[in-house]
């Protein structure tokens, strides 16, 4: 029981951060009753960061006072934050797609089993990774990351059926002008629209 935002560290920064901190700070309130603090939160990303100017960042609150005996406790989450070297980015990733639907889809919460099972299922039928969409075939998101869509100088990013979360990288580039010659197209989570369908 928790939620979490993972994000990329370059050059000592993070791009949409203050969304990071908003969805922490959000799900801190509707899981446990309390937030944590940005300036708590910033101060034990530094500390866990040390002098690293990239990394990987996954920054989680829980509280082990909660449990199937005591759901309603209600308090200030514990934050634990874990570091790992920047992932490379593949040239190519070969995806299964899974009909799948996350509960409480607006939260990014911490129940990782159905997404961890996924992608085991996906890698013992050969392929990289899950590829989630709904009844309607209308695509999502993979069971660890965010999906966006490019044809020609348009991208779409895509958000699940039910799915209000903030889209901190999504959001942080519709926050800036797009580059020379790039249109920004928000789809709605349906190839069919303007991008194609599963």
């Amino acid at each position: 029981y928790g939620a979490y935002t993972s994000l990329l560290v370059e050059d000592g920064g993070v791009r949409g951060l203050d969304l990071h901190l908003a969805r922490l700070e959000a799900g801190a309130i509707e899981l446990f009753g309390e937030p944590v603090g940005e300036a708590r939160l910033r101060e034990l990303m530094r500390a866990a960061l040390g002098d690293r100017q990239a990394a990987w960042l996954r920054v989680s609150l829980f509280s082990p006072d909660i449990g199937p005996r005591t759901p309603d406790w209600t308090g200030r989450p514990r934050v634990m934050i874990a570091t790992a070297p920047p992932p490379p980015l593949a040239e190519r990733v070969r995806l299964q797609v899974q009909t799948h639907v996350r509960d409480a889809a607006h939260l990014k919460h911490t129940a990782t089993f159905p997404l961890i099972r996924a992608r085991r299922l996906a890698r013992a039928a050969g392929f990289d990774d899950a590829l989630f969409t709904d009844a309607d075939g209308r695509i999502s998101e993979g069971p660890l990351w965010n999906i966006g869509f490019v044809r020609g100088d348009a991208h779409a990013g895509l958000r699940g059926h039910g799915d209000r979360r903030p889209r901190a990288r999504r959001r942080s580039g519709s926050d800036h002008p797009p580059g020379p010659g790039l249109a920004i197209e928000p789809g709605p989570g349906d190839l069919g629209s303007p991008f194609g369908r599963c």
